[in-house]
């Protein structure tokens, strides 16, 4: 049964208190934290939906996108709400100039002599404050040609973390080694995973793609099968997640950038063997416990 949006309010509230976060030092919230506010977050989205115009709901749903760092999310759920009002006010475009400030401010690679981790096969990492980030080939991925605007054929794989005390568990270690190792496998298995998404088959993963093959064509060439997704689709992050929603354990976010999702990109989570989730980059959640995994 839904929420009530006092009910949301409170989780939110309760993962805000947890994630001992201030609005002017937003970082990735705290492990503890997390269940809570992807709570809140994905209940808030279903609320939304079901309450277009309930103004009290878009912020509150703006306030749930930032505190998981999803600021350009935060910032189209404000202008939502802002726009519901009919009104400007200066809390507002305060709050709205302070997240357009957040989303731009890329990760930056740490100067020489900042904190670095070694791992025996996998080699050397820097802190960033998205985790440990290590630049490398996985060339099985180069099979995604869309255009990043990065180095053909490098990718980033990212060990989620809090702080540079925090180093990456043996469990997540292996699964990087095994999305590295299954990387062949992988490729049609995303291609599969989202063109079922697309064309409306299989687990319905909640965006705007669902079953509207349609919308994604609108200013791309026609689509015809899931290796035409290869051409519209450009891999530029392999996170590797602590925990997600919905699942307590390490799992891979494959992010994509596409042209018919220049906004947040494209995210498919997986476990090294099938594909677990379709949604946006940096938000993507599993399928719903009764539909289970794509292999």
């Amino acid at each position: 049964m839904p929420k009530s949006l006092e009910e949301l309010r409170e989780i939110l509230a309760r993962g805000q208190r947890l994630s001992q976060q201030g609005s002017y030092e937003r970082k990735l919230p705290k492990r503890e934290a997390r269940p809570d506010l992807f709570e809140a977050q994905t209940g808030l989205r279903e609320y939304t939906v079901d309450n277009p115009d309930d103004e009290a709901a878009w912020r509150l749903r703006s306030l749930a996108e930032e505190c998981v760092t999803n600021f350009k999310a935060a910032i189209t759920c404000l202008e939502r709400a802002m726009a519901l009002s009919g009104q400007r006010s200066k809390k507002d475009l305060k709050t709205l100039a302070r997240l357009q400030e957040y989303s731009k401010k890329a990760p930056q690679r740490p100067p020489m002599g900042d904190p670095t981790w070694n791992h025996p096969q996998l080699g050397a990492f820097d802190y960033d404050v998205v985790g440990w980030v290590q630049t490398l080939q996985a060339p099985a991925f180069d099979a995604f040609e869309y255009d990043t605007g990065r180095q053909r054929g490098q990718y980033r794989l990212i060990f989620e973390a809090d702080e540079e005390s925090e180093l990456p568990s043996a469990d997540a270690v292996a699964l990087a080694a095994k999305v590295l190792a299954n990387q062949v496998q992988l490729v049609p298995k995303v291609t599969a995973a989202l063109w079922d998404d697309i064309n409306g088959r299989g687990p319905d993963s909640g965006m705007w793609w669902h079953n509207d093959l349609a919308a994604v064509c609108e200013h791309l060439p026609a689509l015809a099968r899931p290796e035409d997704l290869l051409g519209i689709m450009g891999l530029s992050d392999i996170m590797v997640h602590k925990l997600v929603f919905r699942d307590e354990r390490p799992l891979v976010e494959l992010s994509f950038e596409a042209p018919f999702e220049t906004e947040h990109g494209v995210g498919i989570l997986t476990d090294g063997e099938s594909v677990l989730g379709t949604g946006y980059s940096g938000d993507v959640i599993p399928f719903e416990p009764e539909h289970g995994a794509r292999s």
